[in-house]
């Protein structure tokens, strides 16, 4: 039982990496209900303001405590190493021309619903977080937004 497909990090030289941990064949447990539908991303930093430290100790992240800008989770939180950001987006941009020939075809604002959003039917969309589907998730949820609404 792995969460996720995907991990996107750095490693210990601060190289942003992809690592695969499990086929798209088979399902990642990391969303509940759309686990058999859908492909699991985890980003590979915290959100949670007790990991600063750690982030900024270790010289390999650009990251600095900002105000939260949805209503999950800490009202302070890290900000996401944009060198991360832009990982995840190309990422999935990529990711989606390879599973949906259609993706340039789609209004991208059906494809991915606001970060305080819950959605009762995500098949709808293209791109969700699993703060989308839980009330109770919200690491993804503050930097949804900056990831996939603005390009990266």
């Amino acid at each position: 039982k792995i969460s996720s497909h995907f991990g996107i990090g750095k490693n210990e030289d601060g190289i942003v990496c992809v690592y695969q941990y499990l086929d798209l064949e088979h399902s990642a447990w990391h969303g509940g209900k759309i686990n058999k539908s859908s492909v699991g991303i985890d980003i590979c930093q915290q959100a949670d303001p007790k990991w600063l430290d750690y982030y900024q100790d270790s010289g390999l992240y650009d990251v600095e405590l900002i105000d939260n800008p949805t209503s999950r989770g800490s009202q302070k939180i890290i900000s996401l190493d944009p060198e991360i950001r832009w990982a995840v987006f190309d990422f999935v941009s990529q990711l989606m021309q390879i599973l949906h020939d259609e993706t340039d075809d789609f209004d991208s604002s059906r494809l991915i619903p606001e970060a305080d959003t819950l959605i009762d039917e995500p098949s709808r969309y293209a791109i969700i977080g699993h703060h989308h589907i839980r009330k109770t998730k919200w690491d993804i949820a503050c930097w949804f937004d900056e990831i996939f609404k603005s390009g990266g």
